[in-house]
């Protein structure tokens, strides 16, 4: 046993050696290096080099764009092939075995005609009023057009109708906004958001008129309008409380951080600090819990901007500053940053990857945020066009009829001025109109069933490829959020198969030990042979 423990005490002497020549020998791993661990390293890097995310989603958004391509093109054959089919019918000869009343322009054009416009946007009279009353609101629209592009210009935060809400004042944000501004431009600026707020309540005074009687194409076309406005209004508004609030509660905190910096042994100032701090977290986490791309784009941001001042703040040492600069990722991630302020206080380098991780997510979490409001101000966009498109197509086919009431005025009348019979009355076919008038009539009659077949083809053609595009939008939103998901995965395992990888090629080599077990015992038969 005595010469065990001589041989371990002189064994000891050696230790300092070891680790020495263990550290010269340029290895920074304090493991023992195994090549078959390495081989499954490589194996799993070299999987997840093959796998590619990119591609995947950049096919699928391929398809989706092809299959709306191929959906507005068939809206195009279909378009032209009702076209030819209207055409057909409306000219088409008269049959003997068949009711004349049927077969004559009267019917197969004229009341066709009132039929599609009752469709589209309600009876003739109800439609003429709503045309009234879009007559009145074309100059207010232009007014409010011009102001709310002056008010983008100055960066307002409100300027359109949607971003106006419904409410009787305008949002506080307009007021903290016009506060910021030159006196110069101020007075301008309050004045188109008095513009702005008075004229879009006009407007939507004039939009709400004779409801009761819209056709049930442009009902459903306002529905979808109006629920975009809303949803996007709503979100708008929802975000704009939050983010007063926590704005006000940011500001409570940097007001009771100064002051707990100035006197730290204060307790009521300590306590003020951690009470701010309570309520900044709860307000943070109110915009996290939105259901609100607004507010996710916002607090991501938000969250990714502290980050960065965390990791500057990390990078220079300053150890009692960095959760002050990154108090809103810091109060989300608080056992995060407590590692790195202790890793630093310790005069450690503390490891980047975690907040490097949560910086990419946030990122991630911010760019989809931001496709889903881009999508949904285009989602609307495309509800505005569509109910463009119903009132073009009705209108269309409202100067068909006008032009058709013409041709059957003129027709009334003979070469004498004698009141006659006119080719609705006599319900003349198509050919028969045509044999029985001439000059006026004729080009009355001709171009009122062109308008006619134009609204029923070309035009509603258009109204159906905008509305496909507006469909498309929502499948674009599910792949972008897809798409942000599939990213945050491949963050994280991206970043442990790194760390895998780097793993599986450190440590101590085998034949390294072997070398300076070698160079030891020569050392120690040298020392018995002095001995």
């Amino acid at each position: 046993m005595n010469r065990i423990l001589i041989y371990a005490a002189r064994l000891g002497r050696w230790v300092p050696a070891l680790a020495l020549a263990v550290a010269a020998s340029g290895c920074a791993h304090n493991y023992l290096h195994n090549p078959t661990r390495q081989k499954q390293a490589e194996a799993t890097t070299q999987v997840w080099s093959e796998v590619d995310n990119t591609a995947l989603i950049a096919t699928e958004r391929e398809n989706l764009n092809k299959l709306l391509q191929a959906e507005q093109a068939t809206q195009a054959r279909v378009a032209a092939a009702r076209r030819q089919y209207l055409a057909a019918v409306i000219v088409a000869p008269l049959a003997a075995d068949k009711d004349r009343a049927a077969q004559s322009v009267a019917t197969r054009l004229y009341a066709k005609a009132q039929q599609e416009l009752a469709a589209l946007v309600g009876p003739l009279e109800a439609y003429d009023k709503q045309v009234a009353a879009a007559d009145q609101a074309r100059p207010i629209r232009a007014d409010v057009d011009e102001a709310a592009q002056r008010l983008k210009a100055l960066g307002s935060p409100v300027s359109d109708c949607v971003a106006r809400g419904g409410d009787a004042a305008l949002p506080p944000s307009a007021s903290q906004w016009l506060a910021t501004l030159d006196k110069t431009v101020r007075t301008g600026a309050n004045d188109d958001l008095r513009t702005l707020h008075t004229e879009c309540a006009r407007l939507a005074a004039l939009g709400a008129r004779d409801d009761q009687a819209l056709g049930p194409v442009l009902r459903a076309a306002l529905d979808d309008r109006n629920a975009d406005r809303l949803d996007l209004g709503a979100k708008r508004k929802a975000f704009e409380a939050a983010r007063q609030r926590y704005d006000s509660a940011l500001k409570d905190y940097q007001a009771a951080e100064a002051a707990a910096q100035k006197t730290p042994a204060d307790a009521t100032l300590a306590a003020r600090l951690g009470a701010a701090a309570t309520t900044l977290g709860a307000q943070i986490d109110a915009l996290r819990g939105l259901n609100n791309a607004l507010a996710q784009e916002f607090i991501a941001g938000e969250t990714l901007d502290s980050i960065d001042s965390a990791l500057a703040a990390i990078a220079a040492g300053d150890a009692g500053d960095d959760t002050r600069k990154g108090v809103v990722f810091a109060l989300q991630a608080p056992a995060l940053i407590d590692r790195y302020r202790a890793a630093i206080a310790d005069s450690k380098k503390p490891l980047a990857l975690p907040l490097l991780i949560r910086r990419n997510a946030e990122k991630l979490q911010r760019d989809a945020a931001a496709t889903d409001v881009r999508l949904l101000e285009a989602k609307l966009a495309l509800s505005e066009r569509i109910v463009a498109a119903v009132q073009a197509q009705a209108a269309a086919l409202r100067r068909a009829l006008r032009e058709l009431d013409r041709a059957r005025a003129l027709d009334s009348v003979d070469s004498a001025g004698a009141a006659k019979a006119n080719l609705f009355d006599r319900q003349l076919s198509w050919p028969e109109a045509l044999d029985a008038t001439d000059g006026p009539t004729r080009q009355m009659l001709l171009s009122g069933a062109a308008r006619y077949l134009d609204a029923m083809s070309r035009l509603e053609g258009e109204r159906y490829r905008l509305a496909y595009a507006r469909i498309a939008t929502d499948h674009e939103r599910g792949l972008a959020y897809a798409e942000t998901s599939v990213a945050q995965w491949a963050n994280l395992i991206g970043a442990g198969v790194g760390q895998l990888d780097a793993f599986g090629k450190g440590g101590i080599d085998g034949a390294v030990l072997s070398d300076l077990a070698k160079v030891l015992g020569l050392f120690w038969i040298g020392r018995g042979v002095n001995q």
